[in-house]
């Protein structure tokens, strides 16, 4: 194995939830909501919401999906939304236009459903906090394969599904393949 040049930083973050009074009742109201709200709000309600709940036993995968879903029932749109892989953004804004052509297209070709009330209403959150990286990748590959030179396991520990895996069972396949690597050493 390589010598270490840079140390990794491990990061933790705490996170400061304010409900504003923006919110949402119909889907007309949402676009309009995405399209005003603070990047801090987006990356709430999409990044931050991916790593509080484990959407394959709790619902979609962001909290726009989730309300368009339970709360206007749009199961079409609700899909559409969940399908927008969070790895594939390296901002914010990229990922504001992709959710507000979704909903403006849905929208658009079906006025009647754009105004109608939703059961709850859907209120956007601002948070302190920011993409500290503009890379597709993680902390850890992005160090390993930088740092150490160990561009391998930071690939394919970058393929780890962050989507289909919990906090502990990434954390679990993150060690085997390191211990893998200390192996071949």
């Amino acid at each position: 194995m390589n010598a270490v040049e840079t140390a990794f930083d491990f990061v933790t973050v705490s996170y400061l939830t304010r409900i504003g009074n923006q919110s949402a009742g119909t889907l007309t109201e949402l676009l309009t909501g995405l399209e005003h709200c603070s990047d801090a709000s987006i990356f709430h309600h999409t990044f931050q919401t991916l790593g509080s709940h484990h959407f394959l036993t709790e619902g979609f995968s962001n909290d726009f999906a989730q309300w368009v879903f339970a709360d206007t029932n749009r199961n079409d749109l609700a899909e559409q939304l969940a399908a927008l892989d969070i790895r594939d953004y390296v901002s914010i804004a990229a990922l504001r236009r992709d959710l507000c052509r979704l909903v403006g297209e849905f929208c658009t070709a079906f006025p009647h459903f754009a105004g109608q009330s939703a059961l709850e209403r859907f209120y956007f959150h601002f948070i302190s906090s920011r993409l500290r990286l503009q890379l597709q990748t993680n902390d850890f590959s992005y160090w390993l394969a930088g740092g150490l030179g160990l561009a391998s396991l930071a690939e394919n520990i970058n393929h780890i599904d962050i989507y289909t895996n919990t906090l502990d069972s990434t954390r679990a396949k993150l060690l085997r393949l390191i211990d893998r690597e200390r192996r071949k050493a």
